[in-house]
């Protein structure tokens, strides 16, 4: 595969580049998926501190 210069987008605007050389396990993702992952990973404490808030 042909080298890539991917980038992301840091504290204060500063846009971060750098050149990767991709592999066939490699792929690009966007924002939703990795929000739909993060909301996935903290569904269990989410579910937990409504079931505290209830209680009070």
């Amino acid at each position: 595969m042909a080298s890539q210069v991917v980038s992301y987008e840091v504290e204060g605007g500063t846009e971060v580049r750098f050149e990767i050389e991709p592999t066939d396990e490699w792929h690009q993702v966007g924002s939703e998926q990795i929000v739909g992952k993060i909301r996935e990973a903290v569904a269990p404490a989410v579910e937990g501190a409504r079931a505290v808030l209830e209680q009070v």
